[in-house]
């Protein structure tokens, strides 16, 4: 039996491997399946070995058993290694959301036409359904996509012009906005 793959021989019982390399067929490998054997526990019978196309017939040399057991081993005498790890993988993906939600900032108010600072500029939502705020969802460090199917739903207003335009929203037109003053006479 003849199967040619890719740039990896794919091993089958008593199968004729041609590897693909490149424009033409390079070279010819015969391999005879044999029963593998876990290099950690020794097991050949009932066992199942992880995929690694690294390796010349395509598997893993330790069972998946074996494997889950050393990574699990592994993780618990590293742990302090793989946390701060996570950490530092989430404070940048915060820089990067936080990044991407001033870029979206960095336009002038719809109202007013005054452009500010990021963090005097609001993302007022007003197309669509709101399902969160977009500061939330940075702080949760949700994915991407989610941030800007968000930011797509909003129009860049001032902090100003922001609460203006939600008060009226709200029904309270008729109150009077202007400062409060002192009543002493």
């Amino acid at each position: 039996m003849l199967v040619v793959e890719g740039s990896i021989p794919f091993v089958r019982s008593d199968a004729l491997v041609v590897q693909r390399m490149g424009s033409g067929l390079r070279s010819v490998l015969l391999f005879r399946r044999m029963k593998k054997k876990c290099g950690s526990c020794g097991k050949s019978d009932g066992v199942e070995f992880a995929k690694n196309p690294d390796k010349r017939d395509g598997l893993s040399s330790t069972c998946k058993k074996c494997q889950s057991g050393y990574a699990k081993a592994h993780y618990r005498a590293n742990k302090a290694y793989y946390l701060r790890k996570a950490k530092l993988r989430k404070l940048e993906w915060l820089r990067i959301l936080t990044l991407v939600i001033h870029k979206a900032k960095d336009q002038p108010c719809v109202d007013c036409g005054n452009k500010y600072p990021p963090c005097a500029m609001d993302l007022d939502h007003v197309r669509g359904t709101k399902l969160a705020n977009v500061a939330s969802l940075r702080s949760h460090a949700v994915s991407m996509a989610r941030v800007l199917s968000e930011i797509a739903k909003c129009s860049v207003r001032c902090a100003v012009c922001h609460r203006i335009k939600t008060h009226a929203c709200e029904g309270r037109c008729g109150e009077d906005l202007s400062p409060m003053t002192s009543s002493k006479t």
